[in-house]
C-alpha cells in the first residue's frame, strides 16, 4: 500500500510510473514482485497505451495493432489464452506508388520499424481485442485503481518529489518514466537539467503521426480473411486500410499519415470516410458505429544509442529510469516488451 505523510497532500511510493501503458504494467509486475509499492501517474485512468480499447456497442482496439505470434505462443504455453485468431491475408494495391513516403507523411526521416510495409510482408497476421487483459493476466497485475489522473506541473528530481496539478505531491525512492522522451524537458527539474537538456536536443527526436478512422460494422457471413488495401498516390489521403473480420463484425480501419510536410487537412475523417466509399472498402448500410484515433507516435525515427546512454548514465544519479518504447525512445513490440530482462530495471 501507499503511504500518506503527515501532510495529506502527500503520498510516498517505493516506486513512481508516469504512464499507465504497456510498459508501465510491465513495471508495476516487477515492483509487486520485489515487495515495492508503486503508483501509475497518467492524464487520465485509461490504461494500456496503444493498446487501449474504443466502441460502444463492441470493444475493440482503437488503432490498428497485431500481436506477434512469439507472444501468442508465450500466452497459450502460461495457460492465459488459447483462441487468439490468426487470419491470412489478401493484398491489394489500389493505385501504385510511393507508398513508404506516403506512410511517412512525405518527411524525410529513417524510422526505426515500419509497422505498415512489415505487415505487407507478412502471409498472416493476427488480432485480439482483450490483448490488454492477456498481458494483464501475464503480469499478474493491473494498474486499475493504482493509477493518478492528473497533469504534472513538475518533477523534481533533486528532491524526488512529483508535483501534480490536482494539488497532490508524490514522494519517492524510484521513478519509472515511459513517456515520449521529447517531453521530458518539460516535467523535470535538476541540478543538472541542462546537460539533459542539450542530450535530448542532440538526439534529434522525430516521428511520424497517424490518423485513423475505424468503422464497426456488421457481418452477414463468416470471414476469415483480413484485407489490406493500400494506396501509394496523393491522389487519395488513406495510405491504408484493414478489413478484419471479427464475431460477428468488421472491424475496418483507414489510415492517413501526417507531419509537417504533409499535415493533417481541415475534414480529415470526412475525407477518408468519403474515401471508403469511393473505393468500395465499406457498406454503409451496415456500419453501426465509427470512431477516430490520433496515434502521435506512430513511427519513431533512429537515435545514436551513444547519446542515449549518457542521457540514462545522469538520470540514473537522480534514481530514474527511461523505460519502454517512447521512454527509451526504441521500437518495441509488445512481444518485446514481454521478454525484456528484469534486470534492465533497478529497484
Amino acid at each position: 500500500m501507499c503511504s500518506k505523510s503527515v501532510n495529506s497532500g502527500m503520498i510516498e511510493v517505493d516506486v513512481a510510473i508516469i504512464g499507465s501503458g504497456v510498459s508501465a504494467i510491465k513495471v508495476a509486475s516487477i515492483a509487486k514482485t520485489l515487495g515495492k509499492n508503486y503508483i501509475a501517474i497518467d492524464t487520465s485512468y485509461s490504461r494500456g497505451g496503444y493498446i487501449q480499447t474504443t466502441g460502444r456497442i463492441y470493444r475493440y482496439l482503437k488503432s490498428p495493432l497485431f500481436i506477434p505470434k512469439k507472444l501468442i505462443d508465450i500466452l497459450r504455453d502460461s495457460g492465459i489464452v488459447d483462441n487468439i485468431k490468426c487470419h491470412s491475408i489478401e493484398k491489394h494495391t489500389i493505385k501504385e506508388g510511393p507508398i513508404e513516403k506516403k506512410i511517412l507523411g512525405y518527411k524525410v526521416v529513417t524510422v526505426q520499424r515500419n509497422w505498415f510495409t512489415e505487415w505487407l510482408e507478412q502471409k498472416e497476421l493476427c488480432y485480439n481485442n482483450n490483448i490488454l487483459h492477456y498481458i494483464e493476466s501475464l503480469f499478474g497485475v493491473s494498474l486499475t485503481g493504482k493509477t493518478i489522473a492528473s497533469n504534472i506541473r513538475k518533477i523534481d528530481l533533486d528532491r524526488n518529489i512529483i508535483a501534480l496539478s490536482n494539488g497532490l505531491l508524490i514522494k519517492f525512492r524510484k521513478l519509472i518514466y515511459t513517456w515520449p522522451l521529447d517531453l521530458l524537458p518539460k516535467y523535470i527539474y535538476i541540478e543538472r537539467k541542462e546537460a539533459v537538456v542539450e542530450l535530448i536536443e542532440k538526439l534529434h527526436l522525430d516521428y511520424i503521426s497517424i490518423h485513423t478512422l475505424s468503422c464497426l460494422s456488421i457481418e452477414t457471413k463468416a470471414e476469415n480473411t483480413l484485407q489490406l488495401y493500400i494506396h501509394g498516390t496523393k491522389a487519395s489521403r488513406f495510405h491504408t486500410a484493414i478489413k478484419i473480420p471479427t464475431n460477428n463484425y468488421t472491424i475496418f480501419y483507414i489510415t492517413t499519415s501526417y507531419s509537417p510536410s504533409y499535415p493533417l487537412i481541415p475534414g480529415a475523417t470526412e475525407k477518408l470516410y468519403s474515401e471508403a466509399k469511393k473505393h468500395r472498402l465499406i457498406d454503409t448500410s451496415k456500419i453501426i458505429e465509427y470512431n477516430i484515433d490520433e496515434t502521435i507516435y506512430a513511427l519513431i525515427n533512429q537515435i545514436d544509442r551513444g547519446l542515449f546512454s549518457e542521457l540514462q548514465q545522469i538520470l540514473w544519479q537522480y534514481n530514474t529510469i527511461l523505460y519502454g518504447r517512447l521512454g527509451m525512445w526504441r521500437e518495441y513490440d509488445l512481444y518485446t516488451i514481454v521478454i525484456e530482462s528484469i534486470t534492465e530495471i533497478e529497484m
